[in-house]
């Protein structure tokens, strides 16, 4: 709830909209990774050695993937959850968590 000096409904409505306290913060749509088929089952084939690695390499890279895809859409719910609280205990703004998301951004390129 807004905190104002008085309890005017109206000047209350006015300043919830200019602050768009009602709406939601807008989220990167995350979009899962297709999962990969496994191998058909027969005779394995022997490969050479650079092969051989390389399989192993990319099953390594398959199972990093598949606890990224676990673990991603969970830490994205516990950051929502940790903005939604410090919006309501009124520890920062809106624009706070914009800018905080927008100097996220900017690190990363």
């Amino acid at each position: 709830m807004i905190r104002t000096q008085g309890g005017n409904p109206a000047y209350k409505a006015e300043l919830r909209s200019i602050l768009n306290l009602e709406g939601t913060m807008s989220i990167k749509r995350i979009v899962p990774r297709k999962r990969v088929r496994g191998r058909a089952v027969g005779l394995a084939k022997k490969g050479s050695a650079s092969k051989r690695g390389n399989s192993g390499l990319s099953r390594r890279m398959r199972d990093l993937r598949e606890q990224v895809d676990i673990v991603l859409p969970e830490m994205t719910a516990r950051i929502a959850a940790l903005e939604h609280l410090l919006l309501k205990k009124q520890l920062c703004t809106r624009k706070d968590l914009i800018d905080a998301r927008q100097f996220v951004r900017m690190q990363e390129a």
